[in-house]
């Protein structure tokens, strides 16, 4: 009996030379995995700034192959606003300037998606989304300062298009100024007939406040729950 783990390079040796013979190994462009308009205005969220499309070397059971990639990012709009509402009560009622000696930008609720399509014929194994994943999880937590981002669950979501995605929760906190912001993420992938999608959220969660001249202030209070729930519905909303 041959290995399941023998199988797929061989797979991926017969399609190399299959489209070289053809000269028809060509990865085909990524188009944007993009939440439904309709799961956006429902829920407040707006797609931040334009899709960025990368390309890069993707090793694939020994073999390199060329991968492209169309990322896209989502923002909690009404929650952006509600905290810059409080910002700037604080700045008036406080005389202080929140924008540079706090860093607002930290708080808000993200949804980042990525499309990444490969050569016909040739999908990404387990292991290399596992790592694609991975390096997602260490990415975010670096960008956002998050510490202690730990997995705490997992779970399958059905997309609209039929797909299951595989879905990994995660907590964790960002230290800022004398306080910390609890914080919570998901990252969910599946495959399509003709890519692999990845997706990456996080959203604040619980009362966040601020040492003001010695005294904590309250700046708002976050429901993480109500907003991963919101992030779920994009992410379901995905085709």
């Amino acid at each position: 009996m041959v290995k399941k783990s023998y199988i797929y390079p061989i797979l991926i040796l017969t399609v190399i030379l299959a489209t070289s013979v053809s000269g028809c190994l060509e990865t085909p462009e990524a188009t944007p995995a993009e939440a439904s308009e309709s799961a956006l205005s429902e829920y407040g969220w707006e797609k931040t700034g334009s899709v960025d499309y990368q390309s890069y070397e993707q090793s694939v059971a020994d073999y390199n192959v060329s991968v492209n990639t169309a990322i896209t990012t989502y923002q909690d709009k009404l929650l952006s606003n509600q905290i810059s509402g409080q910002i700037q009560n604080l700045q008036i009622n406080q005389n202080i300037d929140l924008e540079t000696n706090f860093g607002a930008g930290i708080l808000g609720s993200r949804l980042v998606t990525i499309n990444l399509t490969l050569p016909s014929g040739i999908e990404l194994p387990d292991t290399v989304i596992s790592t694609i994943v991975d390096t997602q999880i260490e990415k975010l937590a670096k960008q956002a300062n998050i510490e202690n981002f730990d997995k705490k669950g997992s779970e399958e979501i059905n997309i609209s298009d039929g797909s299951t995605a595989n879905a990994d929760y995660y907590v964790g906190s960002i230290p800022a100024n004398g306080f910390s912001i609890d914080v919570r993420g998901v990252i969910a992938s599946w495959s399509t007939s003709d890519s692999t999608i990845i997706t990456v959220g996080a959203v604040p969660d619980g009362d966040i406040e601020l040492n003001i001249k010695g005294e904590n202030v309250k700046l708002i209070t976050i429901n993480g729950e109500k907003e991963m729930e919101e992030v779920k519905a994009l992410i379901k909303s995905i085709n």
